[in-house]
């Protein structure tokens, strides 16, 4: 999934900007929505993984760091409020840090809560993700 299509930029900038997220364009069901505010200093959230969750991540105000790995190797996402949405597969453990007080997460899900679909251990992951390959 291509995620620069999946937002239509519709922006004044004589009086705000407007983003359209095109439901049209996910491909998978969403079955939850849900959002994260209210940011305590240095809070680190996330610190897992999914195994079968497919999750669209979206800051809408406010910045923070997003950390995605994929086993052991790993990228970091500046987000900034308004960016292109994030798509998180199934497998990728997922840590989300240095957020500002202001900063709001939505969350498209493909799936109702299951806590046993979640591996909150780093090396559980590890040796699932090994498994998985």
């Amino acid at each position: 999934m291509n995620n620069q299509n999946l937002v239509e930029r519709h922006d004044d900038p004589s009086s705000a900007k407007l983003g359209v997220l095109n439901l049209a364009n996910i491909t998978f069901d969403v079955r939850r929505i849900y959002w994260i505010t209210d940011f305590q200093d240095q809070t680190i959230r996330g610190q897992h993984a999914h195994k079968n969750l497919t999750q669209l991540m979206l800051l809408l105000t406010g910045s923070m760091d997003l950390e995605i790995f994929e086993g052991e190797k790993s990228r970091l996402i500046r987000l900034i409020g308004g960016d292109q949405p994030v798509l998180i597969t199934p497998g990728q453990w997922r840590v989300m840090k240095n957020a500002s007080s202001d900063a709001v997460v939505l969350v498209l899900a493909s799936k109702e809560y299951d806590e046993s679909d979640y591996i909150r251990n780093w090396d559980e992951y590890l040796e699932w993700y090994r498994d998985k390959i």
